[in-house]
């Protein structure tokens, strides 16, 4: 049986299983997604990949990280329901399953605190 993640007054049916929550949350990308977008009504594709090569520093330049924003953290966001994106638009956001994900995520660093 796997533990479910989920709020009692999500909007959303989704939960996450464990296995997913740790999948998802174990990229650092993704963390900086789910932070970057949390507290944001929408963002275009542009502006998420500016923020997060200032967060990244010169890790890689804003081509590279838009290539692979596109083709691989914002599909996996987005198949699980945490991110919603529009490919006409090019609009992302974070649904209530995502603010889920960043509650994970603030429980396991408050975990982790002086371990890392």
């Amino acid at each position: 049986m796997s533990a479910k993640v989920a709020s009692p007054m999500a909007v959303h049916d989704t939960q996450f299983d464990i296995d997913t929550v740790c999948s998802l949350l174990k990229s650092e990308h993704r963390r900086l997604i789910l932070r970057t977008l949390d507290g944001e009504e929408v963002m275009t594709l542009e502006e998420l990949t500016w923020r997060l090569v200032d967060k990244m520093g010169e890790r890689g330049g804003a081509d590279a990280v838009k290539v692979r924003l596109y083709h691989e953290h914002l599909p996996k966001l987005t198949e699980c329901g945490a991110v919603k994106y529009s490919t006409d638009t090019e609009m992302v956001s974070l649904t209530v399953p995502g603010k889920q994900l960043v509650s994970c995520l603030d429980t396991l660093e408050e975990c982790t605190k002086g371990n890392r």
